[in-house]
């Protein structure tokens, strides 16, 4: 905080901002949330001049400004650079988190993607609450990663007891529930909540030689049949592969005495998918990492699968769900 408890940032007038900002802050523009209401976006933002600067600011005793703006390429391309814009109510969602880190009593972890996101982010559907700076994705609670119905369960419920009002997702598999999947729903490969009729989150799962006891399988995205699974470039993807790709084998090692399985691939070294920073990755993992763990869903009726991430994300939205 600055003098005064006053961060020293500027206060910017959206409407004023250049087009090119303007085309994916859409201050103070209506939107509609899943019902049809009509909502307001924020109009007045903070503006951050740097990284360096995000890094120093702290918008309450325990949580830094940098948290809230860690995205990926699912973010505009303008607002992945600086100056970058947040709606004032960051602050408010900060204090919110505070009350929630001094009631649970140790660290709070917000994941990627998981703080404030433009309405023009990959993500922002239906008038989603990150698009004014009032929810956060949380996967990790100390040292508990929120990855099952009784821990997600657990913090929803101390959450809404010291913050009043407060809105939280629920567990599960249905539409505004919490069940992470792999999916290509936004065109690039992702991790996060998928509604029933995805067959972007749906796969084929296809022997690499079939009629053999080869253990290895590609992954064939259901709804964009020419995209498989790999991780050619060193980083997981789902795109075209040539036929000898062997960034495109995988292999599912069960977990002991759980029905979870790591997914292993097959080159260059021992590398398995997980999600330890929030978002999909490659890579060495620690034998007790329940990021690199999955459960892979037959869908009934089908042959196909959903992969599910054993470590799932709590949504806190401060004030309400809208």
């Amino acid at each position: 905080m600055g003098e005064a408890g006053r961060l020293p940032l500027a206060i910017v007038d959206g409407v004023r901002l250049d087009k090119s900002l303007r085309d994916v802050l859409l201050p103070g523009r209506i939107v509609y949330d899943g019902e049809g209401n009509a909502r307001r976006l924020p109009r007045y933002f903070y503006e951050i001049p740097s990284w360096d600067a995000a890094m120093r600011v702290q918008l309450s005793a325990n949580f830094g400004l940098w948290e809230f703006i860690q995205t990926d390429v699912r973010e505009a391309a303008v607002l992945r650079g600086f100056p970058r814009y947040v709606p004032c109510a960051i602050t408010l969602l900060a204090s919110s988190l505070e009350r929630f880190r001094e009631a649970s009593g140790t660290f709070v972890h917000i994941a990627a993607n998981g703080g404030y996101r433009s309405p023009r982010h990959a993500f922002s559907q239906n008038a989603s609450p990150h698009c004014w700076g009032t929810a956060v994705n949380i996967y990790r609670v100390g040292d508990v990663f929120l990855d099952n119905r009784q821990a997600i369960e657990r913090y929803a419920t101390l959450a809404r007891q010291v913050l009043p009002g407060a809105w939280t997702r629920p567990f599960g598999e249905d539409r505004g529930q919490t069940d992470d999947h792999l999916h290509i729903e936004s065109g690039s490969l992702a991790v996060g909540p998928v509604q029933p009729g995805w067959l972007s989150a749906q796969w084929v799962v296809e022997p690499v030689e079939p009629g053999s006891t080869s253990v290895y399988f590609r992954f064939k995205n259901l709804w964009q049949p020419g995209r498989f699974l790999h991780a050619e470039s060193g980083t997981p993807e789902a795109g075209a592969i040539e036929p000898g790709w062997l960034s495109a084998q995988w292999c599912l090692e069960p977990v002991a005495e759980a029905a979870f399985v790591r997914i292993r691939n097959r080159w260059p070294l021992v590398r398995y998918a997980h999600i330890e920073s929030g978002e999909i990755d490659v890579g060495r993992v620690g034998p007790g990492w329940l990021s690199a763990q999955w459960l892979v869903q037959k869908i009934s009726g089908t042959s196909f699968v959903r992969l599910s991430a054993s470590l799932a994300t709590q949504t806190l939205v401060s004030g309400s769900s809208t």
